[in-house]
């Protein structure tokens, strides 16, 4: 891969926030029907629904991002995701306020299945994958294999997979040092913890939770041992597609790489990378990026 630098980029921009942004269904149907006016003005937009936040941007500063890169670009699981270089690929949303998020299947994103048929992708080489906050959506087999075939059959020789996972062993080890006051507070911590991780928890009495979570050493023994307790939790439920299924921690995420035989992993920063359109930090890893793991692979 050329040799670019990895800091952000913050792009000529105006940003509309407001808290009841990310309530409202319409906002990126919105976006999409001026875009037409904004690209006549030298402009782009992009919503940002965790930050509540409409980015209006400069797309020729943007273009110089992309001045040296050619190729298929592909967005998995890209939800609102919007810039007309980029593919997305999502499956389906089940909510009005998704399915408006997404837009128009076919036009605005492709649809597919993760956890069947990849076919759906193609075979044209693909110069760089996108895959933020979707990899915790799927059992982690399958997310396995979405990873080892977009390795092995479609990533360019120097092509680079981008990945952004929720960073759940941080807050593991946060909430095992933090001094909480009460019960009843830590309680609460570690419910909105576990569920985070690993949606159906929801279900469990949380007594049963905070016994396993005192006798785990590590995020990934606390994980196993919860399974235990229902191994359906993992499960893909294609009713509920937005559930967390499955941990990936630093540790799990070098297995697995060393399995597929990976040339390069390097653990990122938001909007660190090599490869430039990454850095703009108007589009990418903004999906709570506190609380996210970065890593690449090439």
């Amino acid at each position: 891969m050329p040799s670019w630098s990895s800091r952000k980029n913050s792009l000529p921009a105006i940003s509309l926030s407001h808290h009841r942004l990310s309530e409202l269904s319409l906002v990126n149907p919105f976006l999409r029907n001026i875009d037409t006016l904004l690209q006549c003005l030298g402009l782009r937009s992009y919503f940002c629904r965790y930050q509540s936040r409409i980015n209006i941007y400069s797309s020729a500063a943007d273009e110089k991002l992309y001045r040296k890169i050619s190729g298929r670009l592909v967005n998995l699981g890209a939800g609102g995701f919007r810039h007309p270089k980029w593919i997305n690929y999502d499956y389906p949303g089940e909510s009005l306020y998704y399915r408006r998020l997404q837009g128009v299947a076919g036009k605005d994103f492709q649809p597919i299945d993760l956890c069947s048929d990849l076919t759906d992708l193609g075979s044209e080489p693909v110069s760089a994958f996108y895959i933020s906050h979707t990899l915790e959506h799927l059992p982690f087999s399958y997310g396995e294999s979405v990873l080892s075939h977009i390795y092995s059959n479609l990533l360019a020789s120097d092509g680079v997979i981008r990945i952004a996972v929720p960073d759940h062993e941080k807050t593991f080890y946060q909430l095992k040092a933090s001094i909480i006051p009460s019960m009843s507070i830590f309680e609460d911590a570690l419910r909105e913890f576990t569920t985070h991780m690993l949606s159906k928890t929801s279900n469990l009495p949380i007594w049963s939770v905070a016994e396993l979570f005192e006798s785990s050493k590590t995020i990934e023994s606390f994980f196993d041992n919860i399974v235990k307790l229902d191994p359906a939790m993992t499960s893909f439920d294609p009713c509920n597609p937005g559930n967390h299924l499955s941990l990936w921690s630093i540790g799990s995420i070098k297995e697995l790489c060393f399995r597929m035989g990976v040339n390069s992993l390097n653990f990122r920063s938001a909007n660190s990378s090599p490869f430039p359109p990454f850095t703009n930090n108007l589009v990418f890893d903004t999906t709570e990026p506190q609380h996210s793991l970065y890593f690449e692979i090439t």
